[in-house]
């Protein structure tokens, strides 16, 4: 599970909190008759989730992040994943626990000392309070198909920083290939401190992902580009965008989907430059 994945148990964790008295959860997976406390940054300062046995007497609920009845993959083939497509990831976690009707939400708690951090690796970047998050890149260890052309971010970005004059920061793992017209910080940010930038910034702009879940628990706007791998239903956060592309699916491939390539390949990105200039100007007043 990536750290993306983490943040939507956030969720179960505050509906527990909240509809239980205050009843702190523990994560954890269950191997045969073991079990491995789950420690993540995803769950770091979170009020509602003991990361130790060390925490003494405090009683909390054991959730197992392994358990089937949570999982939103119904099957999972070398080839496809067979998903809950009906219904949000947080839903399925949360009907795992008899919870109903949560609120689709993550959470992380970030300290002031990891806010300051990242005013200062924006100070020393030159960039100002104005800005936008781009990550042109997604993960391809489990599926290529969540992928949106590289150049069609690059016609994006160049709308936005040319003819909005807006300022747009790559954010990334490194070793990215770095678009042109931005302030990259490719590889100077790890999973807290980027989620620290985008607290900081305008908007979010990725293909579906694990930014996509920091984005909602940060309550930073976004546009995100959703392809036929899954549905929307999954992942669909209601304080964000999604531009959704795909004229298939959902397809749930894991090896390269042609359908995928080919609605990537069609779709005009002036659609996504479009709605960020709308939001924009909506923000602005």
């Amino acid at each position: 599970m990536g750290l993306g994945g983490y943040l939507t148990w956030t969720a179960l964790a505050r509906e527990v909190f909240e509809r239980n008295s205050g009843t702190k959860v523990i994560p954890l997976e269950a191997h045969g008759r073991l079990i491995k406390i789950i420690k993540s940054p995803a769950f770091k300062n979170n009020p509602h989730i003991v990361q130790s046995i060390e925490a003494g007497d405090q009683l909390a609920l054991p959730i197992v992040l392994n358990n089937p009845a949570t999982n939103y993959c119904l099957k999972d083939t070398p080839e496809k994943a067979f998903h809950k497509s009906d219904r949000h990831i947080i839903e399925t976690v949360c009907e795992g626990y008899g919870i109903d009707n949560p609120t689709i939400q993550c959470e992380i708690f970030l300290s002031q000392e990891e806010l300051d951090l990242a005013d200062n690796i924006l100070l020393q970047n030159g960039i100002g309070e104005d800005f936008i998050v781009i990550e042109p890149f997604s993960k391809d260890n489990y599926t290529p198909n969540r992928k949106y052309p590289f150049e069609k971010w690059q016609y994006v970005v160049d709308k936005l920083s040319q003819r909005y004059r807006q300022t747009v920061v790559q954010v990334g793992t490194p070793g990215s290939p770095i678009l042109k017209n931005v302030t990259s910080l490719v590889g100077k940010t790890d999973f807290r401190s980027v989620a620290a930038v985008i607290k900081k910034a305008k908007m979010l702009l990725a293909s579906e992902g694990g930014l996509a879940h920091v984005a909602s628990a940060v309550k930073t706007n976004a546009v995100i580009v959703v392809t036929g791998y899954q549905s929307l239903e999954m992942v669909r956060y209601p304080a964000l965008n999604y531009i959704v592309i795909s004229k298939h699916g959902p397809c749930g491939l894991k090896i390269e989907c042609q359908d995928c390539k080919k609605d990537a390949e069609s779709h005009p990105p002036r659609q996504i430059s479009a709605l960020v200039r709308d939001l924009l100007k909506s923000e602005d007043g």
